[in-house]
């Protein structure tokens, strides 16, 4: 006698054929059967809500993520201005020496700027020292940063030991004409005075 111990089935889900045997539970195909089992876990075992610490905004996402998308970029940016208080504080000998050498190698490729900011300082800032000298007096600064380094490497101010900016005419107003890049001791000569290395560069005519 044949005893039949299969029977065809559809799927509830998808409706495709499928063979069970007798006294099996199964009710899904193998491809539906992990997504049912899924959603029947969801239903049982909802996620928790999650909410930000700063803003309390419900999160989406990623289960690790404590912070809304507008909060995390202010976290991210106090995190590294503490960290880097904390390396300044543990760190400081080492980057004032960092701060040292940059200074020098930057006003040895542009000593020129320098050299402009003192004109500037001397003929237009009323609190400074040397304003007494030039700026009160009527002399004015003509130049642009450019002509300035026009003027450093048209007389080769960079292989100089000392170079000071000279007015030609001490009566007239800093132009092109009328400056030019000298050796501090031919300076001195011309106008029979010693700069002492206290004095800034502003002090020098």
């Amino acid at each position: 006698m044949y005893i039949k111990r299969h029977t065809i089935i559809y799927c509830l889900n998808c409706n495709n054929e499928m063979i069970r045997k007798i006294g099996h539970p199964h009710k899904f195909c193998d491809e539906c059967r992990p997504i049912i089992r899924r959603l029947i876990w969801a239903l049982k075992y909802p996620p928790k809500k999650r909410y930000c610490i700063m803003c309390d905004i419900e999160l989406i996402g990623h289960y690790n993520e404590k912070y809304c998308k507008e909060c995390r970029p202010l976290i991210l940016l106090m995190q590294h201005i503490h960290n880097t208080d904390i390396y300044r504080k543990n760190n400081r000998e080492k980057c004032l020496v960092r701060n040292r050498k940059y200074y020098k190698k930057y006003k040895k490729l542009y000593a020129w700027k320098y050299v402009y900011s003192w004109i500037k300082t001397r003929c237009n800032n009323k609190n400074s020292k040397p304003y007494q000298r030039y700026g009160a007096k009527g002399i004015k600064c003509f130049l642009t940063q450019n002509d300035v380094k026009y003027l450093w490497f048209r007389d080769n101010a960079n292989k100089m030991k000392e170079p000071h900016i000279h007015r030609k005419n001490n009566d007239k107003d800093y132009t092109i004409d009328n400056c030019e890049f000298i050796e501090k001791e031919e300076h001195e000569k011309i106008h029979g005075h010693i700069w002492t290395k206290t004095k800034q560069q502003g002090d020098k005519k």
